[in-house]
């Protein structure tokens, strides 16, 4: 581990080197350039702009090598508490990001939920099997609307050797309404009757379906949620989902939510307390 690390820390300081190489070269081009074309009058101010152009992507390009080492240290700590047994799928782009990936694992074993409800399934189903079966007991059940994807993810479940604890459930889209809007969610009669869920994980459907696409989960799932029920929510920087949890909190006031700084934005909700008022900015 500490091999890879030092191996990852020499690759960011060629590439620092790298930019600042480019940055340079690119400042003696455009000064020429000026002093030709626009004359020495001229120069003082157009090496300024640029100036600022070459810093504010090069501030760009430290914000992004920071938060993949960041990554990379989550990957470190998932690796250290699970025992996974065969390569995992990408994270990051559609599927979850390893810190995300640390937070159920975090919230798992704090909470140990029996049954745990997910929405739109992947690297997360098997990340939250890994966990529940190395705990010795409970369950994840992921709603999947791509049957496609279903059955891709649900081999991914039988080759990690997790199909005891995970099942994946295609649950195609259908419309419901809902608050006098008419919605497109998941078909939640795959669900047993008497379902009851400790952990609510909110990671679909798309929001290519449409605007606010994550919001019918909560007031559709709630009568199968305990009263000590946790809701995580990923992607909790986008907009969308910001408004999602802002509209969740006014309308049931038994949950408090707390803001996790992950890549892609997360929001903890907890049940069973007076809500603070704690609503997430817009």
């Amino acid at each position: 581990m500490i091999e890879t690390r030092h191996e990852t820390a020499l690759l960011l300081r060629t590439i620092d080197k790298a930019a600042i190489g480019l940055s340079a070269l690119a400042f003696l081009v455009f000064s020429l350039i000026a002093w030709l074309v626009l004359g020495p009058v001229m120069v003082v101010g157009s090496l300024t702009i640029m100036l600022a152009l070459l810093l504010a992507a090069q501030a760009e390009a430290y914000r992004r090598l920071h938060q993949g080492y960041e990554q990379i240290e989550s990957l470190f700590s998932l690796f250290s508490v699970l025992k996974i047994r065969r390569p995992l799928p990408k994270m990051g782009d559609w599927a979850i990001s390893a810190d995300f990936a640390n937070l159920l694992v975090e919230s798992i074993q704090e909470h140990r939920p029996r049954h745990i409800l997910e929405l739109g399934s992947g690297v997360s189903t098997l990340i939250m099997g890994y966990c529940i079966q190395s705990l010795g007991v409970g369950t994840v059940t992921s709603l999947e609307h791509d049957e496609k994807w279903a059955a891709a993810t649900s081999e991914l479940v039988r080759a990690h050797g997790l199909d005891s604890v995970a099942k994946i459930q295609h649950a195609p889209l259908v419309p419901v309404t809902l608050e006098g809007r008419r919605w497109r969610w998941y078909d939640t009669t795959t669900l047993p009757p008497g379902a009851a869920y400790d952990m609510l994980v909110v990671d679909g459907p798309p929001a290519v379906i449409g605007p606010l696409a994550r919001y019918p989960a909560l007031p559709l799932v709630i009568t199968k949620l305990t009263d000590a029920a946790v809701v995580l929510v990923d992607d909790a920087s986008r907009p969308d989902e910001r408004e999602t949890v802002r509209r969740w909190l006014v309308g049931f006031k038994e949950f408090t939510s707390t803001n996790v700084p992950t890549k892609k934005g997360a929001v903890v909700l907890r049940r069973g307390r007076q809500n603070s008022g704690n609503l997430p900015s817009q």
